[in-house]
């Protein structure tokens, strides 16, 4: 048997789960049982995502400055003029913090996105040699990355017509991408579904626990 308070979290799991879906069937602005549970959502998870920034703050910043690392003022102030953005008379004090994040932010990402991405993820992934000694299904597996690589960047060189080599390179890699395009849709929906028998799996052991099943 369940506690009371166990038994309390599984209703209102249940009540909420069941408001959510009740979108599927009442499919108007006016549905109150989804607004309030979407609205009940949005506010908790703002709740916790306050109280988790405050305890950050209180761990990482605030203590550490009582402690004597006064180098951390630089990012409170930095962060605090941010808040000029609702002054219309200095709004343009928040220009300098978020300027100077917005260029490490891009900084950052570009180097990641350059390295780990563009060279390790694309380039690096597809300078394969064409034939491995012993092992057949690697030189297939090899070649056929190649392959579709090529053929997939042939169909953006829009600068030259599609015509000859070129243009049967370039239909190819658009049938490749519509597979492409064919199992990542596949993936996605499999994906909700599988959330949605899993809740549908949670309603229906709940309903077995309240009947004591």
């Amino acid at each position: 048997m369940l506690e009371t308070s166990q038994l309390i979290q599984l209703l209102i799991a249940m009540a909420f789960t069941i408001m959510m879906f009740s979108f599927a069937l009442w499919r108007t602005t006016n549905n109150p049982f989804y607004r309030f549970a979407e609205h009940t959502f949005v506010a908790v998870s703002m709740g916790n995502m306050i109280v988790m920034a405050y305890r950050y703050l209180q761990g990482n910043v605030f203590e550490p400055v009582i402690q004597g690392d006064l180098i951390l003022l630089i990012p409170i102030v930095a962060g605090l003029m941010l808040y000029f953005r609702f002054s219309k008379k200095y709004f343009y004090v928040c220009r300098w913090p978020l300027s100077f994040m917005v260029g490490i932010g891009l900084g950052l990402t570009l180097r990641g996105w350059t390295h780990g991405w563009l060279y390790q993820g694309m380039i690096k992934a597809t300078i394969l040699p064409l034939f491995v000694a012993g092992d057949p299904m690697g030189s297939f597996n090899n070649i056929v990355v190649v392959v579709i690589t090529l053929t997939v960047l042939s169909y953006f060189l829009f600068s030259i017509e599609h015509k000859g080599t070129l243009g049967y390179s370039a239909r190819i890699g658009r049938y490749i991408m519509m597979v492409m395009f064919g199992v990542m849709f596949a993936n996605i929906a499999f994906g909700r579904l599988a959330s949605l028998s899993g809740r549908l799996r949670f309603l229906l052991e709940g309903i077995l626990t309240l009947l004591g099943q």
